[in-house]
């Protein structure tokens, strides 16, 4: 038989009043955004810095190297993964 703690937490509940209830305050302009539509336009935000960053060191290896030319658009995609991972999190 599994021990039950004896520990309670006491949970306090906001009395109520006579007044009139108060309208809820406006938030944020991005609270009014679905987060699905904010993840979207996310992705395709960093898709495209990732393409164009790609591009632009893809022009730039002197070699015509395919493990350069697959660096040159491997680096920003990553970069643009870590920052998407770490900004998900938050969502």
């Amino acid at each position: 038989m599994a021990a039950v703690s004896s520990h309670h937490t006491h949970v306090s509940f906001p009395r109520s009043s006579s007044a009139a209830p108060q309208k809820p305050k406006p938030g944020p302009a991005l609270r009014a955004i679905p987060r699905e539509v904010i993840a979207m336009v996310g992705t395709a935000f960093g898709i495209l810095i990732a393409v164009g960053s790609g591009s632009l060191l893809a022009a730039q290896v002197p070699e015509n190297s395919p493990w350069l030319f697959m660096a040159a658009y491997a680096a920003p995609a990553a970069v643009v993964f870590a920052i998407f991972w770490l900004i998900s999190r938050r969502l």
